[in-house]
């Protein structure tokens, strides 16, 4: 079975493209919840938010900021909703991973909140220990050392290292920003 939103990224469905970079596409839905519903969708295949790559995962939220800024200024928009459907029980429907920017007005009266269930205070805290400790052992999965023999100064050396780049990187980004962004007003122009 094909994907949909593969077939859309290749250029063999049509879509309204909104913004397209090397590693996303975002589209305007075809049913969408209200006017600029947008669609924020990985080029490469990832059929869920959790398998997806964390520069990958960082680029999607720079990108959808800048697409939800556009929504409010140009839609004028009261706020955006911004959704992922993380599995069917969440509602999602297809094997590609999909994030939804939808731009709300205070009378679009569309239901999107989410109900409080009772729970009790023993379940929230048994909830707290499992995230917590998940945290915990991811974070410890990112920060071990390559090497047993890596000492504490030549990890802070590496992170010194690793500041100089990411402001240079930093510098380099600012100036591709400016240009993302007049080509996403650009085609959001062209729509509205």
């Amino acid at each position: 079975m094909s994907c949909l939103f593969c077939e859309i990224i290749a250029g063999r469905v049509p879509s309204r493209k909104v913004y397209e970079d090397d590693q996303v596409i975002a589209i305007l839905d075809i049913y969408p919840a209200t006017i600029g519903h947008i669609l924020v969708l990985s080029k490469k295949h990832y059929p869920s938010f959790v398998e997806i790559d964390e520069d990958l995962a960082g680029h999607l939220g720079l990108v959808s900021k800048r697409l939800a800024f556009i929504q409010i200024s140009n839609l004028k928009a009261d706020g955006v909703t911004m959704l992922v459907q993380e599995g069917i029980v969440a509602g999602q429907r297809a094997p590609h991973f999909v994030l939804h920017l939808i731009p709300r007005k205070a009378d679009d009266r569309l239901a999107m909140t989410t109900q409080g269930k009772d729970i009790s205070r023993d379940e929230l805290e048994q909830g707290l220990t499992e995230i917590q400790k998940g945290a915990k052992d991811s974070a410890a999965e990112d920060k071990e050392p390559s090497s047993t023999n890596d000492t504490l100064a030549e990890q802070e050396k590496d992170d010194d290292h690793k500041n100089e780049e990411n402001e240079e990187e930093e510098h380099e980004d600012n100036e591709n920003e400016e240009q993302d962004d007049n080509n996403i007003l650009d085609v959001i122009g062209e729509l509205i």
